[in-house]
């Protein structure tokens, strides 16, 4: 078993927080959010894995945290946790305890899946606007 508690998720648990907080009720109308086949959820489901890049996207169209939906620990939605990165920005400046990006480098240590999806992001963005400069 993974120490990671971000490397293997219960998918089932998961499952019931995202539709505890969002209204969703089938695997169908989270494949339509999550932009995958309902094959493939059911196949996640079967292995009892929730890919970060699912709570990622399902958070980002409810407005809750990603680690809140993979773990159920932590802020639920993106305002509590503004309030809480905001007071710690606050802190560092007078406190003079300097760098405050220490969360962005904890997050990317956290989730090596995400830092692989945000650089695929990049790169369809990238091509996208090199296609459309060329047209």
């Amino acid at each position: 078993m993974p120490t990671n508690k971000f490397v293997q998720n219960d998918f089932l648990r998961v499952w019931e927080r995202i539709k505890k907080e969002t209204g969703l009720t089938t695997l169908v109308q989270l494949s339509e959010i999550i932009e995958k086949t309902q094959q493939n959820v059911s196949a996640s489901k079967k292995k009892g894995e929730f890919p970060i890049e699912w709570a990622f996207k399902v958070g980002r169209k409810y407005g809750i945290l990603t680690e809140w939906i993979l773990t159920g620990e932590g802020p639920k939605r993106i305002g509590q946790a503004q309030g809480f990165f905001a007071t710690i920005e606050e802190w560092a400046k007078e406190t003079g305890e300097g760098n405050t990006r220490w969360f962005e480098n904890q997050f990317r240590a956290a989730f090596p899946q995400f830092v692989t999806w945000e650089r695929e992001k990049k790169e369809e963005a990238n091509e996208a606007y090199q296609n459309q400069m060329s047209a």
